[in-house]
């Protein structure tokens, strides 16, 4: 963002490993069973909504 000069802490740690393992995964197409089970719950709370843009 232009304008903000705020220093921020870096994620690090388990958290961040796990973010780095879970994109590994989705750039290689190799998705694990907790990834294929968050994409389908996340496929049925899509199902409820509709976005209109104006």
């Amino acid at each position: 963002m232009l304008g903000i000069n705020e220093k921020r802490e870096l994620i690090s740690g388990s958290f961040a490993h796990e973010i780095r393992e879970r994109m590994r995964r989705i750039q290689s197409g190799k998705l694990n069973e907790k990834d294929l089970a968050e994409i389908r719950k996340h496929q049925q709370i899509m199902k409820g909504v509709t976005i209109v843009w104006k």
